[in-house]
């Protein structure tokens, strides 16, 4: 497989990917504004969890 072109592999991904997921479909996800913070996700890379005591208030 690492040796295999990179447009084989894609093409290899786009397959797997249309024999898996309904087409023509988009996940949406909310955003939370920065300024709101305690977002509910525990998130170990982002200072807006609510899990994270950053001193700080929102």
């Amino acid at each position: 497989m690492l040796a295999a072109p990179v447009n084989d592999l894609l093409f290899v991904a786009q397959a797997i990917t249309r024999a898996n997921f309904p087409p023509n479909t988009v996940q949406k996800s909310q955003l939370l504004s920065i300024k709101t913070g305690g977002c509910p996700e525990d998130c170990g890379y982002c200072s807006q969890s609510a899990h994270h005591e950053t001193g700080l208030s929102a």
